[in-house]
Formats: C-alpha cells, sequence, structure tokens
C-alpha cells in the first residue's frame, strides 16, 4: 500500500469537510507538492473530487498563494512530467496526467487575469507550451467508467479560451489557437461524442465577441474546415466529417443569437451544407410529397 498516497487522499478529506481551509502554510506546501505529484491519479475521486477541487478553492477562492508561488505551480506543470508526460502516447492512463495538468493551467490563466502576474514573455511561454500540447494530444477520449473523466478536446479548449481571454493574446496567437483546433477535428481515431464541440465553439465565439482578430480571417479559417476530407466513405473519413459537422452546427447556434454575427453565420451554413450528407433526402421526400 502507498502510505504517501493514503495519507494523501486522508488529508483531502480532511481539507474538503474544513470548506478547504488551511492555515499552516508548511501544510499547504506540502500538500501541494503531493497534489501535483498524484495529479493523474486513476482513481477519479482522488484526481477530480479532491485534488482538482482543492486547488480550485486554494488558488481562486482561497488564495493561498502568492505570485512567485504561482508561477512555481506553473512551472512544474508545464512540464515533461506533468502536461508533456508521455505526450503521444493512446490508450493509457498517462492521458489524465496531461488533461488535468490543463485544468489547473486555465486556474492559473484565471488569476493571472485578476492580478497580472505573468510577464509577457512567462504569458508567452504559457501559451506556447498550450498550443503546442494541444497539437501534439493523441488520445482524445472523453469518458471512461474506470478512469472517469479524460477530455483532452475540451480541457484544452477551456484553456484557449483563457488564453484568448488575456489581455496579453495578440493576434498571431488566436490564429494559432484556431488553428488547433483542426488537429482534434481532423483526428480519425475519437469521435467526439462528449460535447468537446460546445468548448471549442466557446473558444471562437470569445474570438468573435473580442473582435481582435477581424472577421476575414475567422470567415477564412472556417471556410477551410473540413478541407481534409476527400470524397468516399471510411471509417476516417466518417469521423472527421461527424466531428467537424457537430462543431460547425455548435458555433453556429451560438453566433446566430448575437448581433451583426451574419457574414460568421453565412459561412457555418454553407459549410454545414457541404458536410452534411443527409440533405440529398430532403428533395427525394419533396419529390415524392408532389407525386402524391
Amino acid at each position: 500500500m502507498n502510505n504517501e498516497r493514503e495519507e494523501l487522499l486522508k488529508k483531502l478529506e480532511e481539507i474538503k469537510h474544513n470548506d478547504y481551509k488551511e492555515d499552516d502554510k508548511k501544510v499547504i506546501k506540502e500538500t501541494t507538492d503531493l497534489m501535483l505529484k498524484y495529479i493523474g491519479d486513476t482513481d477519479p475521486h482522488l484526481r477530480d473530487e479532491l485534488i482538482y477541487s482543492t486547488f480550485c478553492y486554494w488558488i481562486t477562492e482561497k488564495c493561498y498563494f502568492n505570485s512567485e508561488e504561482l508561477k512555481e505551480i506553473l512551472n512544474v506543470i508545464l512540464d515533461k512530467n506533468h502536461l508533456f508526460y508521455k505526450i503521444g502516447s493512446e490508450k493509457e492512463d498517462s492521458v489524465v496526467t496531461r488533461t488535468f495538468s490543463m485544468l489547473v493551467i486555465d486556474l492559473l490563466l484565471y488569476m493571472n487575469m485578476q492580478k497580472q502576474y505573468l510577464s509577457l514573455e512567462e504569458f508567452n511561454n504559457l501559451k506556447d507550451c498550450v498550443i503546442r500540447y494541444y497539437n501534439e494530444e493523441k488520445d482524445l477520449r472523453g469518458y471512461e467508467e474506470r478512469i472517469g473523466w479524460m477530455h483532452a478536446a475540451a480541457h484544452g479548449a477551456d484553456v484557449l479560451c483563457s488564453i484568448v481571454r488575456s489581455k496579453q493574446c495578440d493576434k498571431e496567437t488566436m490564429l494559432k489557437v484556431l488553428d488547433g483546433f483542426n488537429h482534434v477535428l481532423e483526428n480519425t481515431k475519437y469521435l467526439l461524442s462528449h460535447e468537446e464541440d460546445e468548448r471549442m465553439a466557446t473558444v471562437v465565439y470569445e474570438v468573435v465577441i473580442r473582435n481582435v482578430l477581424g472577421r476575414e480571417k475567422v470567415c477564412q479559417w472556417i471556410s477551410r474546415l473540413g478541407s481534409v476530407i476527400t470524397p468516399g466513405y471510411s471509417d476516417e473519413k466518417y469521423i472527421q466529417r461527424v466531428n467537424t459537422k457537430n462543431f460547425v452546427r455548435s458555433l453556429y447556434f451560438r453566433l446566430i443569437r448575437e448581433d451583426n454575427t451574419t457574414e460568421y453565420t453565412d459561412v457555418l451554413f454553407k459549410k454545414e451544407e457541404e458536410l452534411n450528407n443527409f440533405l440529398k433526402y430532403n428533395k427525394e421526400i419533396k419529390e415524392e410529397l408532389e407525386i402524391l
């Protein structure tokens, strides 16, 4: 039995019971180090309900960490044993180390928006790591009973949304973020069935509403979606088409509710027509009705 892990679980249960209050700085430091060590534990109760929840409260609500301590956590999270732990592997438990590292990065970015503690150089390093991760992650499973949530595409999208929301984000970064979605949508193995499309659409919505990148560039990007899908059928093409179609629909219905978005929704509508193989039945049904 791993006594260190069991002690951590027991301590986090106690912290949760006490409304996440902890006055001893030494205990906070020791517990934080262990939470970082076990952030990819395969037990969803320890990983999600205890470690991640404690990070949420300690970082964003209790504000137990000063700027330098937040940077120390970030430096660990971005290393080869966390965000890039066994990057490129598939169907392995290592994916949760990477995806839950992303969730902690999102908390750290939230704090940077509240009180900018990252220099532009530090922010750029962070966003480069996140974009690199999103382009290199190959395990896009959403949820499995044994291990719980993995959700790389969704967790990554949440962090990318925080990046484009930041005042330190420039146009070039926004373009790289949008292009990162191509990697996910063009994958040929995983159907995104846990609302990853909605989380990704939120990022593009943020880009559109901020109106920094410009309408033309966003519309050009939308027009290129699905360009890798060639005619004919295969399981790989089916996955690419369905993932892209669902994303396009999610983004369409997100934007159609806003004013002055017709330029975007027109392009999305046309793109959905290209991806929807069932529209041919509309014509057949109408022709049958005319005969009757």
